[in-house]
């Protein structure tokens, strides 16, 4: 919770195995929900999602049967994930740091 509002997080990944647990440990406690979105990766990278899933709860993975990019992530804003405020971090290492925009 940030300022009473529910926080979810949408991280776009595609072949990430290596960068992947460095992103998903930069979370804050305010962050409510990490919505890890595999975009078809050809690598590890869901088999190390799921390892820190059985670390974190608020950490899901939604695996797509074919790539659909960066974008492809922005969707599940518009299918009803929970949240009041939520936030797409790209890129490698990308973070939230300081509360919602």
């Amino acid at each position: 919770m940030f300022k009473n509002k529910t926080v979810s997080v949408v991280v776009p990944a595609h072949n990430e195995e290596k960068l992947i647990h460095i992103v998903l440990q930069t979370f804050p406690d305010w962050v409510d929900k990490v919505i890890v979105v595999d975009d078809c990766s050809t690598d590890a990278t869901a088999e190390v999602v799921r390892r820190h899933i059985k670390e974190d709860s608020r950490v899901s993975l939604v695996m797509h049967t074919e790539n659909k990019g960066v974008g492809g992530g922005d969707c599940l804003r518009l299918q009803g994930q929970p949240g009041n405020a939520m936030r797409q971090c790209r890129g490698h290492g990308g973070r939230c740091a300081d509360g919602p925009e």
